[in-house]
C-alpha cells in the first residue's frame, strides 16, 4: 500500500506488482467557500484526488490495461460553492478519462452523486445543497 500521489512510493509499487487494471477511489472533501479556503486545503484536496491518477496515468503509459477507471463526482459539474477544489479536482477526473480514450486507452470516469447513497456525501447535507 502506498499513498498515490507520492510519485516516487506509487512508481515502487508499480515496479513490484504489475497491474492489468486501475480502480482509482481517492478522494477528500474539503467543504468551505473558496475564498476562506486555505491554499493547503486546496492542494490536500487535489492532491488526494487528482494528483494520484495523473500519476497512475503516467507511469502506466505504455502499459496495457484491461480497465482504468475513475470514481468521480458530480461536483465536477454541479459543486456547490463551498465544493470548489473538490469540483475542481472531479473535473480533472472526468477531463483525465476523456484525454485517455482520445490517446485509444480505456478510461472510465463514474460520477457518483448523493443519490447514490452513503459515501462522502452522507450526513454532510449534500442533498440539499444539491
Amino acid at each position: 500500500a502506498c499513498d498515490v500521489a507520492d510519485r516516487e512510493a506509487l512508481a515502487a509499487l508499480l515496479a513490484e506488482h504489475p497491474v492489468d487494471a486501475v480502480v482509482h477511489t481517492a478522494g477528500v472533501d474539503h467543504l468551505d467557500p473558496l475564498e476562506t479556503m486555505t491554499p493547503g486545503a486546496f492542494a490536500d484536496v487535489l492532491s488526494a484526488k487528482a494528483a494520484g491518477a495523473l500519476h497512475l496515468d503516467a507511469l502506466l503509459d505504455g502499459r496495457e490495461l484491461d480497465a482504468f477507471v475513475l470514481f468521480s463526482s458530480i461536483a465536477g459539474v454541479w459543486g456547490s460553492g463551498h465544493q470548489a477544489a473538490y469540483a475542481a479536482a472531479n473535473a480533472l477526473l472526468d477531463g483525465l478519462a476523456e484525454r485517455r480514450r482520445a490517446r485509444g486507452l480505456p478510461a472510465t470516469a463514474v460520477a457518483w452523486g448523493p443519490w447514490a447513497g452513503g459515501g462522502m456525501a452522507e450526513g454532510d447535507g449534500a442533498d440539499d445543497r444539491l
